[in-house]
C-alpha cells in the first residue's frame, strides 16, 4: 500500500502536467488497466481517457484546480475546478483509485454542469 504522502505527491505531479499541456507525461500515471467515468462518459481504457483530455484541451480546457485533496490507503478524493479558455468554469469531485505501484486503476467524477470537457464530439 502507498503512503498517504507519496498518493498526494503523485497526484500534484500528474495534475500540473495536465495544467501544462503535457498529456504523456499525465497519462504515465495511468495503469494498464485504468477505466474513468467522467459524469455521464465511461472510459474503458487508458487510450480511450488520452484521446477525451486531448479533446478536452482542443476545446478550450486550460486548468483543474484543486480545491481540497485528501488520501488515505490507496484512495484519493479531489475537490476541484476546471478552467476554460473562455474565462469559465465548472466546479467537480473525484475520486482515484491508486495501485500499489502508483499507478492510477481508476477516476470517477463528477461536476456540476453535469456534463464533462471529455466527451468526444463536443
Amino acid at each position: 500500500m502507498l503512503d498517504d504522502a507519496e498518493v498526494l505527491k503523485i497526484w500534484a505531479e500528474l495534475n500540473a502536467a495536465f495544467n501544462r499541456g503535457d498529456i504523456d507525461a499525465f497519462m504515465a500515471y495511468m495503469a494498464d488497466d485504468f477505466t474513468a467515468m467522467a459524469s455521464d462518459v465511461f472510459m474503458a481504457s487508458a487510450a480511450e481517457f488520452r484521446a477525451a483530455a486531448v479533446n478536452g484541451r482542443n476545446n478550450g480546457w486550460t486548468e483543474q484546480h484543486m480545491t481540497s485533496v485528501s488520501a488515505h490507503n490507496n484512495l484519493l478524493t479531489a475537490r476541484y475546478f476546471n478552467i476554460f479558455a473562455d474565462g469559465s468554469r465548472t466546479e467537480g469531485a473525484g475520486i482515484a483509485l491508486f495501485d500499489d505501484r502508483g499507478k492510477i486503476v481508476s477516476i470517477r467524477a463528477l461536476n456540476n454542469s453535469g456534463a464533462t470537457p471529455m466527451k468526444l464530439g463536443s
